[in-house]
């Protein structure tokens, strides 16, 4: 698998027009399938870069970095969770990354990892009935971080699960309908957005 780095000056994303990049490749090996999720966050006061794709036995493996491509761990299996396609990570803070990932069954898994502990909490069934991947979400709400998880489900309706205040809120049914590319992101104070490229329209 190989991971692309893109980079440009921090004063230069403030320009309206957009900058050049620097584009850097790095071979990271491994088996990987599917679609890889990216996050960046800190460890031990350092900016790290995660990549984490579903790999073989169906489990999801990570592999960390400097966030400039010097330096790579080497692919791990997080867990024993199988998931059915590929997993969806975000850093719900800069030492706190969360995943998700959909079983054979159809349920949602999720874990976490707590960068100061350099531990993972394991997988924890969300249950659900998601029949794409998930896309995890973080946004800010009164000032606090919310994990919020989206997912096609049944009748093809897109459904969301949120974490706030160490309770996951249950799966809701927001009845717009979606395909299975269900790609979801935090739009500043706006909340949380999802694009369907299945379908091609926003959601």
């Amino acid at each position: 698998m190989t991971l692309w780095l893109l980079r440009a000056p921090a004063a230069a994303l403030a320009l309206t027009t957009m900058p050049a990049l620097a584009l850097d490749s790095y071979d990271l090996g491994g088996a990987g399938k599917g679609t890889p999720s990216v996050v960046t966050y800190k460890f031990a006061g350092m900016d790290a870069v995660a990549a984490f794709v579903t790999g073989p036995g169906d489990l999801m493996y990570a592999q960390v970095g400097t966030n400039d491509g010097a330096n790579w761990t080497g692919w791990a299996p997080i867990g024993k969770q199988a998931l059915k396609g590929s997993p969806s990570c975000v850093a719900r803070s800069a030492g706190r990354i969360d995943c998700v990932g959909v079983s054979a069954n159809n349920a949602v898994f999720w874990t976490s990892y707590d960068a100061k502990k350099n531990a993972w909490t394991g997988w924890t069934s969300l249950g659900g009935y998601a029949t794409s991947d998930p896309s995890a979400v973080r946004t800010i709400e009164g000032g606090k971080a919310l994990l919020r998880v989206f997912v096609r489900g049944p009748a093809d309706h897109l459904f969301l699960n949120t974490l706030a205040g160490g309770q996951w809120s249950d799966w809701q049914d927001l009845e717009g309908t979606t395909g299975t590319l269900l790609s979801c992101t935090d739009i500043f104070v706006a909340g949380a957005h999802c694009y369907d490229t299945s379908n091609g329209k926003a959601l």
